[in-house]
């Protein structure tokens, strides 16, 4: 295994580690801030709760795209799949907007 394989795999493992530690930050806070703010009848708490669920959409979305950017070069993608790193961005952008 080269180098550069190895750099790749331990940055793929890094980022999933971190999107898992993610999901289950992202999870607890979007479920206690949407029950917190439905009991204490704040729209305030509930609309960050909704927030959260879109920083958990976007948790899958990295999982999605670090899973699928590291495969290996095809017929149809000779240079690889990297490029899906910069699709996953681009339905950042327009997720955020």
């Amino acid at each position: 295994m080269s180098l550069s394989t190895a750099r790749t795999i331990e940055k793929q493992d890094v980022a999933r580690k971190t999107t898992f530690a993610s999901i289950a930050v992202n999870s607890a806070l979007m479920a206690a801030q949407i029950v917190v703010g439905v009991f204490a009848h704040s729209q305030a708490l509930i609309a960050d709760g909704v927030h959260s669920l879109s920083d958990l959409v976007s948790d899958f979305i990295v999982l999605l795209a670090n899973r699928h950017s590291t495969a290996a070069p095809d017929s149809d993608h000779n240079y690889g799949h990297s490029r899906y790193e910069t699709v996953a961005s681009l339905f950042f952008g327009a997720l955020f907007f």
